[in-house]
Parts: structure tokens; sequence; C-alpha cells
């Protein structure tokens, strides 16, 4: 689905949802103040037909540093949804409905700010030993100024990067991972106010990514 079609859908969608807005650099719909959390939708296109799309709903951490939206945490809407000029009103209300009805405001509110991030994303994620998963806690935990739990599951994330690298030498992402999380865990372990600055700092490079307002 085109932008131009994206901004028409979120158009519509928006005076349905308090407090979102829809930037068309990022081509996403989200919750703001933003902060140091993307609560929010994207549709992305087909690569068959230029008016299917799937709509994604999703949270990512911006003190996590990447140059991309991730959708591991998060869910695509059910459905088949096609873009039709003029229809506008009526996607909308089916997307509303998909939104409400699949659960989408209560993740949203459940992992709207770094401590229910770090308490209650296992609800929404099936696998503790996904070391994306581990990390993502750590980083929280971090956030709010809980060093210890930070360092356990910094720990945690780094032993099973290890064993993943043991079973599987050959997978390239582990190293890089594996490297950022030990350097941060030190930085934490060493000087706290370091590591919370070194986290506002990645925040502001994956906004910048991902062209998202401040």
């Amino acid at each position: 689905m085109k932008k131009q079609a994206c901004k028409k859908v979120a158009g519509a969608l928006l005076p349905h949802l308090s407090g979102y807005r829809y930037e068309s650099k990022p081509n996403a719909i989200f919750q703001t103040p933003i902060g140091n959390i993307f609560r929010g939708m994207i549709f992305s296109s087909s690569g068959f037909s230029s008016s299917t799309f799937y709509p994604h709903a999703f949270v990512q951490l911006l003190y996590v540093p990447v140059e991309y939206f991730t959708l591991s945490i998060g869910k695509r809407l059910n459905g088949s949804w096609e873009y039709e000029p003029g229809q506008e009103e009526t996607l909308a209300k089916r997307l509303l409905e998909s939104i409400e009805r699949e659960g989408v405001f209560r993740l949203w509110d459940d992992l709207s700010t770094a401590d229910k991030f770090a308490r209650n994303l296992s609800k929404y994620h099936s696998n503790p030993n996904d070391p994306y998963f581990q990390q993502a806690i750590a980083y929280s935990f971090a956030v709010c100024g809980q060093f210890g739990d930070a360092l356990n599951w910094l720990d945690k994330c780094r032993g099973t990067l290890k064993k993943m690298q043991e079973s599987e030498p050959d997978i390239r992402w582990y190293a890089p991972l594996l490297d950022e999380v030990t350097k941060f865990r030190e930085l934490v372990a060493s000087n706290p106010s370091d590591s919370t600055a070194q986290l506002d700092e990645w925040t502001e490079y994956t906004r910048s990514k991902l062209k998202l307002p401040a």
C-alpha cells in the first residue's frame, strides 16, 4: 500500500485513537508522547498487490539500538486487508474493531513504560530463552534504575548467547549482540550513571533512524 493511502487510512482511524498521531516519514501511527518506547502500528505492503496490506500493532524499545522497526513484540492483525479509495472510513472501522478484539490496547498499556515492560513482557513473548527477550528486560531494568536486576538479566543474556555460539558457531549475529551486552554489563557494574547516559544515547540514535519526532 502506498504511503498516500496509508495516510488516508490513518486519517480515518486517528479520530478513534485518543493520544495517537500519524507521521509520514516513519509512515506509522503511534502513541504520544513517545518517550523511550514506541507503541503503535505500521501498514506493511504486500509484494503481490499494491492494494493489499498487513497491519502490525507492536511495541519497540528505543533504548535498544537498531536502525529499523522490529515487529517481534506485538501482532499482525487477523484477516484480509485491502485498500480501496473512498472506503477509508469503513476500513478504519474494521481496524478499530480488530484492535479492540485482539487486545492491542492492553498490549500498548501493559508495555507502555520501562517498568511495565520488564514486568509484563513475558505475557507477550513465548520464549524466555530468547536473548533479545533477555536483553530487553535487562535494559528496561537499567532504565528504571534497578541495576541489580539489570545485571542478573544481562548475565542470563550473556549465558544464553554463549551457549548458542557453542552449538551454532557459524551464526554471525550472536557475536555482535554478545559484545554489546557484555560492554553494557561492564558499564552498569562500574558506573550506573554512565549506563543511564548510554541508554539515553541509544534512545536518540534509534529515534533518528526510525525518523520519529522527539
